[in-house]
């Protein structure tokens, strides 16, 4: 009786453990070339925003919006100054410049990036000779049905280019960091090891209200989230 006991013991240990998936660790080192891809267009549009949203803003104002060149100058300015390392601004092919609002796909568990586009994209750093690539995406921004509370949240993560991620539906932006060879691997079985960094701003989304300064403000705010981010998620990839 004492040894089937201890044989169910041990059997409910086992059962209760999991193998931790082994981490890789990527060490950047300083002089390695890193790109960046930008894909999230100069002014809001429906594809990245909702279509709500998207037709309550002032046209006029949302043409000089210029957030997709802002956050490729905060992420090449972070990894240039901060980390030592060679960062390129990366224009992507015009397979994915034609493509842009094909550039997210949603069924119900979320949104994806294109699966036919993944290749394209890791094309472009491979004939680069980058070490690493960031990929900024459009998602989607949502505001609350009936509320003057519009909310944004800008998430950093970084994956192995051969894992598709599942976006969460309110996830206005991400930053993907892909290692441009396919043998590499960031580390791990889950995709996803950046933190989420979430900027929320009240506003109305009265046409009205979306102003000149009220851009100038979310932008300020999106890129201060961004700065904010960057150092977990390049911690988490390696990038140190």
């Amino acid at each position: 009786m004492k040894g089937i006991w201890i044989v169910m013991i041990v059997t409910a240990l086992l059962a209760g453990c999991e193998t931790a998936p082994e981490k890789k660790e990527i060490i950047a080192k300083p002089g390695q070339r890193i790109g960046v891809i930008s894909l999230v267009d100069e002014h809001p549009t429906h594809a990245h925003m909702g279509t709500t949203i998207f037709n309550n803003f002032r046209r006029d104002s949302a043409s000089n919006w210029g957030i997709g060149s802002a956050f490729e100058q905060m992420i090449s300015d972070h990894f240039a100054n901060y980390l030592e390392l060679e960062v390129k601004a990366l224009e992507p092919p015009n397979s994915l410049r034609k493509l842009r609002t094909s550039i997210i796909q949603h069924n119900s568990l979320g949104y994806y990036l294109n699966e036919k586009l993944e290749p394209e994209i890791a094309r472009v750093g491979l004939n680069n000779n980058v070490d690493y690539l960031i990929l900024l995406r459009p998602s989607w921004i949502a505001a609350a049905p009936n509320s003057t509370v519009g909310t944004s949240n800008y998430g950093l993560m970084s994956k192995c280019f051969l894992v598709l991620c599942s976006i969460d539906p309110v996830m206005a932006s991400e930053i993907v960091v892909i290692q441009t060879s396919p043998a590499k691997y960031l580390g791990g079985s889950h995709p996803r090891f950046g933190q989420e960094h979430h900027m929320r701003m009240e506003a109305s989304w009265d046409p009205r209200s979306v102003t000149d300064e009220f851009l100038d403000r979310y932008k300020e705010l999106a890129i201060k989230s961004i700065a904010e981010a960057i150092p977990a998620a390049s911690a988490a990839a390696g990038l140190r």
